[in-house]
């Protein structure tokens, strides 16, 4: 072995498993025996899979830090025995290692704490220095960037007294954070760990250094298994390092007993490899590589972009079965991989493996685009997430001002589409939440211009009143009619041409019933204006616990684990946002920072391009695919963002070991492209045309055109230049994705029942002529609004806003309401309307109450004159009548609707036009 303290960096052209031992066993240590330490879970689960003893640098660090945390925060080791050094035991080991990700579940839940307990500091800040400011409000909307810097800056080592704001912004967020320090012991703990004043002490640590180097012992133990003798260090995949990485490894070097080996990946001269040498520069004080060859070739593929980056030709035949693809469309890109999949299945062979640049955005992709190829189930879009997260939106503060309960539309749809939502009642039987939900959409509109809670529930009060009194009174809709009595229902009563009037009694009530009970739970908080946390959380635990019965036990058991290492201290108070930030750390991730490394339980179908390092080690034994290379994603610009601090305003002492932190905060900046210069090497090294490899892009997001990434395109033909040139250059042609029209049928559509004729002439005959008439404008739209559709109301809110003087003026002359009650049903049916679309309407209105004006009928088409022979004024002469209306459903057609008009104007006044596929026109 080395000689203990012993300090080295081995630079290798190859990091194959055979390649990094040789260099491993040349140097007096054993594969099995080392502890390896790596940048990424990916790298580290491949090194277990080798019979090698790995973890990440992140679990390492909390392992160190935690266990050092004041009070009820600390975090300890007890009960965890040292890793098993025998890796045969399968059951002992997977024993241990869920052992450790369970207790990496809790230290999630300690730093949701810190950083809920870090804004209640910010608010009470604002509140006592600097409320209702410019630089008050932005600190608090940006509170989140504002926590993940402190958490950065804090554990690069960093002070408040080392930052010397030049502006208002910066002034008061060092007063916060000086302030935080001293209300929140844990804040600066790791700092103090990971930094520590003088070292650890050399060999008779005392004091803080000697807990720190006992707690370090203790961690690589329980991480790595014990040592026999001295214990040799090896570290893997650090082509870039952090401030806290950095200083974990300054530790080690100080820890008795504990020798470190750099595996570097370098050749000395590939372009490729340039971060490595970026790093692993003597100015940072780490050691200077030993360049070994170890006559390892490279791919067939490798050589062609080395090709490529040394300028000359790059030779299609070197390329055989790698692909670029250019997805024209996220869905082609999900298309894509399930096409892959079927071929993985129909030959037997393993499944293909996935990477992307921004690997969560296409994991979102895939979950809402394919079925079972997107990660798992997302707590914040689980139906019980929906709930919380909706039922805590609706408490709102401004900066230095007290809660109020705000609702949105949103928050309450997500709320009642939960199901969880208790309503209290008399026993009697619900709506579902689908017909809940559906019935809060229709009458959604009706809420325009609510935001307050109360107002919501004064105007849930007048929806329930309207449905049940003015509505019902000229026949409001009911359960059980016919299809011919619920037509002629709502053809007969004008009022119901609004979406919320055409609702049923019961469902307007159970709205009404759901909106009070959703602001009655709101107020309960904000009334209350503090509450203990324990309180708060054991209703949280009892609400996740009910609405996570069903899922995977390992969705479950991260948020119980999250739960648990939360609740220290449970009887502190927060203040009401704080409360409302629980639920939002809780079910996301917002309180992870990666300036760690990747914690253990980071997983997934589609894994990061950084853990492209495992098949830098392992080789691949399967197809690669490299998704979402576009010039927007790859290579990507990671800047230090440590808003609202600024990295050159720091005022730490040159030639301390922070300083070398704040530099390396910059070199990450500088190298993050070469970076992913070099993760580009690695697949292209690991992977060749035995199995094969696609890369691809998305050239089209959201109607915004992307390019290939500039580092893969150097493999195609260049475009836009001579053939010549294109010969010269070489490279590949990309391809694209089979679209779903180039496939052949599965399936041919159901034709409707062509018998029946005499049966549907009786049935038209009996509609009302006020529906029937829509026919002569469009037999679409006729069925999508009084046959197959949920209302025959007008959807669209300015045909509402048209309808409302109109309808005012046909009550009367329909005899239904006098001049004065009928003012008095539309302006409560039409209540969210303000005055002055209520004066337009009126003044704009066609039907009035004289007998020259328009028929009343006119209200069910909003346009048409009674000599005319427009589509509109033949639908308003048969909806005036008296004569019969010819419907043309299309019978015997090969659509089970009948086709629509291609004419923008009958599109344009369309009341279903949101939910017909033929709609060929945007309002103006």
């Amino acid at each position: 072995m080395p000689e203990v303290g012993s300090w080295q960096a081995v630079a290798l052209d190859s990091v194959r498993k055979g390649a990094v031992e040789d260099a491993v066993v040349a140097r007096g240590g054993r594969w099995d025996a080392a502890s390896h330490v790596t940048a990424t879970t990916s790298l580290a689960r491949a090194l277990r899979e080798s019979q090698g003893h790995a973890r990440p640098v992140a679990t390492l660090v909390d392992l160190l830090v935690m266990p050092g945390l004041p009070g009820e925060m600390r975090l300890g080791l007890e009960g965890f025995s040292p890793a098993p050094t025998d890796t045969s035991d399968a059951e002992v080991v997977a024993a241990h290692e869920e052992s450790i990700r369970a207790w990496q579940r809790r230290a999630s839940g300690r730093r949701l704490r810190t950083g809920i307990e870090f804004d209640q500091v910010l608010r009470e800040t604002v509140r006592e220095t600097a409320a209702g400011t410019p630089a008050a409000r932005a600190l608090v909307s940006g509170r989140r960037e504002f926590a993940r810097s402190v958490h950065s800056l804090v554990m690069s080592g960093f002070r408040p007294s080392d930052f010397e704001a030049t502006d208002e912004v910066g002034r008061l967020a060092v007063e916060t954070w000086a302030r935080a320090e001293q209300r929140i012991p844990a804040l600066a703990s790791p700092r103090d760990d990971l930094w520590i004043d003088g070292g650890l002490g050399g060999a008779a640590p005392s004091g803080r250094a000697a807990d720190v180097t006992q707690r370090l012992l203790r961690a690589l133990d329980v991480a790595l298994g014990s040592a026999q003798g001295s214990r040799l260090v090896v570290h893997h995949g650090f082509y870039f390092f952090t401030p806290p990485q950095w200083a974990l490894f300054r530790l080690l070097r100080e820890l008795p007993g504990v020798d470190q080996l750099f595996v570097v990946h370098d050749d000395g001269q590939n372009p490729a490899f340039e971060t490595w040498r970026r790093f692993f520069d003597p100015a940072w004080g780490m050691p200077v590589p030993t360049l070994e060859r170890t006559g390892a070739p490279v791919s067939a593929y490798a050589a062609a972009f080395r090709d490529a980056l040394a300028g000359t030709r790059v030779d299609p035949d070197q390329m055989n079965r790698l692909t670029v693809l250019d997805c024209r469309s996220p869905a082609e890109l999900v298309r894509a991989w399930a096409m892959e999949d079927e071929r993985s299945t129909a030959g037997g062979t393993p499944g293909v493996r996935r990477y992307a640049a921004d690997a969560a955005t296409v994991e979102r992709y895939a979950a809402r685009l394919g079925r079972g190829q997107g990660s798992a189930a997302n707590l914040a879009q689980l139906p019980i997430g929906a709930f919380l997260l909706g039922m805590h939106d609706c408490i709102v503060a401004e900066p230095g001002a007290r809660p109020t309960v705000r609702l949105s539309a949103a928050a309450v749809a997500d709320v009642l589409g939960s199901g969880f939502l208790e309503v209290p009642g008399d026993g009697k039987e619900r709506l579902g939440k689908r017909e809940l939900l559906g019935a809060f959409r229709r009458g959604q509109e009706f809420f325009a211009g609510c935001r307050e809670g109360h107002q919501w529930a004064q105007r849930a009060e007048l929806l329930r009143s309207a449905v049940s009194g003015v509505v019902a009174r000229h026949g409001g809709a009911s359960a059980g009619e016919s299809d011919v009595a619920r037509v002629a229902g709502a053809a007969g009563n004008p009022l119901r041409l609004a979406p919320w009037a055409d609702l049923r009694p019961e469902e307007a009530e159970e709205v009404a019933d759901a909106i009070a009970a959703i602001v009655r739970f709101a107020e309960s908080l904000v009334v209350a204006e503090e509450m203990a946390l324990g309180k708060h959380l054991e209703f949280i635990r009892k609400t996740l616990r009910h609405g996570l019965a069903n899922v995977d036990d390992d969705v479950r058991a991260e948020l119980e684990a999250k739960v648990s290492g939360f609740s220290a201290e449970m009887d502190s108070v927060l203040d009401v946002e704080g409360l409302v930030d629980i639920v939002t750390m809780l079910l996301g991730r917002s309180a992870d920072f990666d300036v760690l490394g990747e914690a253990e339980d980071v997983a997934g179908p589609v894994s990061e391009l950084r853990a492209l390092d495992e098949i830098g080690l392992s080789g691949i034994d399967r197809p690669v695919h490299v998704a979402n290379l576009s010039d927007a994603a790859f290579p990507a610009t990671r800047s230090v963002d440590l808003w609202p601090f600024r990295l050159e305003d720091h005022r730490v002492d040159p030639d301390s070991p922070v300083a070398v932190g704040a530099e390396l905060l910059g070199l990450r900046e500088e190298t993050s492209a070469l970076s992913d210069l070099y993760l580009m090497w690695l697949v292209l090294d690991a992977c060749g045309p035995e199995h094969g490899l696609t890369i691809s892009w998305i050239s089209e997001v959201d109607g915004e055109h992307r390019n290939l990434s500039p580092l893969a395109a150097l493999l195609l033909v260049p475009e836009g230049v001579e053939d010549e040139v294109k010969a010269r250059a070489g490279g590949l042609q990309p391809t694209t994705v089979t679209g779903a029209n180039d496939f052949a049928a599965l399936r041919t559509l159901p034709v409707p029942l062509a018998g029946g004729a005499e049966l549907r002439a009786s049935a038209k005959a009996k509609l009302h002529r006020h529906a029937t008439a829509s026919a002569q404008l469009c037999p679409r739209r006729f069925a999508l609004q009084w046959l197959v559709g949920p209302t025959s109301a007008y959807g669209p809110a300015y045909l509402q806003e048209a309808a409302y003087g109109n309808v005012q003026n046909a009550l009367v002359r329909l005899g239904m309401d006098n001049a004065f009650s009928a003012i008095d049903a539309v302006n409560t049916v039409w209540r969210h309307l303000t005055p002055g679309q209520r004066a337009s309407s009126s003044l704009k209105a066609r039907v009035t109450q004289r007998r020259a004006s328009a028929d009343p009928a006119w209200v069910f088409t909003l346009k048409g004159r009674k000599n005319g022979t427009d589509a509109f004024s033949r639908a308003y002469a048969a909806a005036r009548g008296p004569g019969p209306t010819k419907v043309d459903l299309g019978e015997g057609a090969h659509t089970s609707l009948p086709e629509g008009v291609a004419d923008a104007e009958v599109c344009k006044f369309c009341p279903v036009q949101g939910r017909c596929l033929g709609w060929t026109s945007r309002p103006t």
